[in-house]
Formats: structure tokens, sequence, C-alpha cells
């Protein structure tokens, strides 16, 4: 009996990026968790916010509820446009002089629901970028016609998937080299990345967030180095002030030693009292005292002032360092994920002459039902339409196309 092979666009392609991919949105039922932190300049640190910091669910209609801010409509925003307004409600809400930061990251997603003729119908996890094509890779495929043309089938399908994380993987790591890179040559914007074209489901995404790093890690580093210029200025100015006041005291003591020898003279002669011989000494002593005060607070300004600048030493040098070992981690990760990738895109390319061996192309029929603002809508003929948290996608194949296999 002949046996019908369903080889369709769906396995060489499931791992291509679908063109209309867009950045990551947050939708109704997503959990949310929130980390709210402030710069303290007199501490010289980060500050958490624990009492808002958390775990947040968005509500059916889009909404989530924040401490100290109220409901806010999050359905459709970024996570980056989320945090930007919470700070600056926190900001205005506690009247503070520089908005906190607020990093909000999307942990949990409505599953996506896959029916219809595929081997393991059911939710499978939502990822930015997702096509109904790789929503049916790890369903498991298609049921075919041919228990041996079957197997090869899901081989090709978890092949393709590979191939899909395998890509994101290496534009991720590519990214991530490219900052490294843009970190140590002081730049604060990402230099042009030459990535593999169509490949990956979410490089836009990877490379929004490469950069937003590579700007809040030199932000942070210039904020640092800011207070510890102010704190080596303010010292600066506190050693030269200390040092005229130093020269004012020696030319004091100088003037008291002086007229205490006038007076000791004159006491020796009788002609002066011994009375004003102790007053010209206590004097004399004062003035020696607040000149041991300002040498040893003198001291200590410039020790400080030695300390603040080891500490931006510190911070420079050892921050180049850091990064030259993250790069050289970060490249060797890059090899390797791109050996594993070729074997992967080998181990695909194999299958797919195996199976196009073995018999023709038979389109299946891919419909996608979603459901946004409580209205349903359907989208046939659309297995390269990006999904979205909560949509259900139905494989069917044509009705003269049997399941099962014969001799």
């Amino acid at each position: 009996m002949r046996h019908v092979v369903l080889c369709l666009a769906l396995l060489s392609t499931v791992a291509a990026r679908p063109a209309g991919a867009e950045a990551e949105v947050i939708a109704p039922s997503d959990v949310l968790t929130m980390r709210v932190t402030d710069w303290r300049p007199v501490d010289g640190e980060l500050h958490e916010w624990e009492a808002i910091s958390g775990t947040y669910t968005v509500s059916a209609d889009g909404r989530a509820a924040f401490p100290y801010i109220g409901e806010i409509a999050v359905a459709g925003m970024s996570p980056v446009e989320i945090g930007e307004r919470i700070g600056e409600e926190l900001k205005q809400r506690f009247a503070l002089a520089d908005k906190p930061f607020a990093s909000i990251s999307i942990t949990e997603r409505r599953p996506i629901l896959v029916g219809g003729v595929v081997r393991s119908p059911g939710e499978v996890p939502f990822t930015t970028g997702m096509t109904a094509r790789h929503a049916i890779a790890q369903a498991g495929g298609v049921v075919t016609p041919g228990a041996d043309q079957a197997s090869v089938m899901v081989q090709m399908l978890t092949a393709a998937a590979q191939v899909r994380i395998l890509s994101d993987q290496e534009a991720a790591a590519t990214l991530r080299i490219a900052r490294l890179r843009a970190e140590l040559d002081g730049a604060s914007v990402l230099p042009p990345v030459a990535l593999p074209a169509g490949e990956g489901a979410t490089v836009a995404t990877l490379r929004a967030d490469a950069e937003r790093l590579l700007a809040l890690r030199q932000e942070r580093l210039e904020r640092e180095l800011e207070l510890i210029d102010g704190r080596i200025a303010l010292l600066d100015e506190e050693i030269v002030a200390l040092g005229a006041k130093q020269t004012a005291l020696e030319r004091q003591r100088a003037l008291a030693e002086e007229a205490r020898a006038g007076i000791a003279d004159l006491a020796e002669r009788g002609l002066a009292a011994n009375v004003r011989l102790l007053d010209a000494e206590e004097t004399l002593v004062t003035v020696e005292t607040q000149v041991l005060d300002v040498a040893t607070a003198l001291l200590r300004a410039r020790q400080l002032s030695q300390v603040a600048k080891s500490e931006r030493l510190q911070l420079v040098e050892g921050r180049a360092s850091e990064l030259m070992v993250e790069l050289e981690t970060a490249e060797v990760a890059l090899s390797e994920v791109r050996e594993r990738l070729a074997l992967q895109r080998a181990l695909a390319g194999f299958l797919s002459a195996d199976m196009g061996e073995a018999g023709g192309a038979t389109a299946l029929e891919v419909t996608i039902y979603r459901t946004m603002d409580g209205k349903s809508s359907v989208l046939p003929d659309s297995p390269d339409t990006v999904l979205q948290p909560g949509d259900l996608v139905e494989v069917t194949l044509p009705m003269d196309m049997p399941l099962g296999s014969g001799g």
C-alpha cells in the first residue's frame, strides 16, 4: 500500500524567524515580577523597595494592581514602558528627587493550546515570536500515515526546533559579545552586529535587551564615578581649607610664643604680674591644641582622598578585568553553540532529504483562534502567524488525506 507523507514547509522552515515578530508585550493573565531600587548617595549603595517588589498577576481585562500606585492598564505595553511609568508614579507619589528604577519581567505567560492531528495535543509553553509551526513542533508534530515515516518526521521536527533554539542562543551570545566589547570601549550604544537573517524568533527582543543592559550598566558606572569624583572634589576643597587654617594657626602660635616670652621676661624683672604670664601660657596651649587638631583633620582628609582615588582606580580597572573574563567566556560559549547549530542543521537537512525521497508534499490546514478584548477572531491558513499568549492552534488534514498505515 502506498504511504502518503505529510512533508510540509512546516518541517523545513520551523526554525525560521517570522517576519512580523515583535518585541515582548504584556498580555492578560501574565505573571509579572517587579523589583524596584533606587540609589542612596549617602549610603553609597542601591536600596531595594521590598514593600513593592514582588510578583503580580495581570487580570483578564489587562490590568494589574500595584502598592501605592493602584491599578494600571498594562496589557499591550512592554515591560520597559511599565517600569518607566511605575518609576514616575513613585517619584510623584513620594516627592522624590530622582525616579526609582522599576525592573519588570514576565515570568509566566498563558500557554498555547494545540489540537487536531498532532501527536501530543494540549498546552505548550509560549515564547515570544513563536509561530504555529513552532507550536506544532513542540506538540510532537502531526500524525503521519506510516510508522517509519512518522519517526523520521518527529526527528525532523525535533531537529528543526533545536535549530531555532540554538539560533536564538547564537544571536544572544553574539549580542552579549558586542555589548561587552562596547563596555570595554566605553561606548554608550551597541555597535552594528551581523546576525543570521531570518533565524531565531527573538532576535529583535534580544537586541533591545542588550542595548538596554548596555545603557543601564554605562549609566551605573557613570553614576558611581560621579559620586567618587564628588567625594574627591569635596576632600580636596577640605584639604585646601585646612591647609589655610593650619598656616594661620602657625602664625598665631608664633605670636603667642613671642607674647609669652615677653611677659615672662617682664615677670622675671618684676614688671608684670604672674597672672599675665599664666594667661599667656593658656593662650599658647590653646593655639597649639588647635594646630594639632587641624593637622589631624588634614591628615584624615588626605587619607580619605587617597582611599577615594584608589576606589575609583579599582572600579575602572577592576571592571575592565571582569569584562575581559566575561568576554572570553562568551566567545567560548558562542563557539560551542555554533558547533551544535551546524550539527543540528546537517541533521535536519539529512532528514529532510530522507523524507523527500519517500513521497510528495501535502499541505496541512492550520487555523488560529484568538481572543482579544473579549472578542474572538479566527485566522485561517496561518502557520507563519506570530502567536500570542492563550492562542488555540488547530491542525487538520484535507478531507482526502487518510490517517493510518497500510501495506
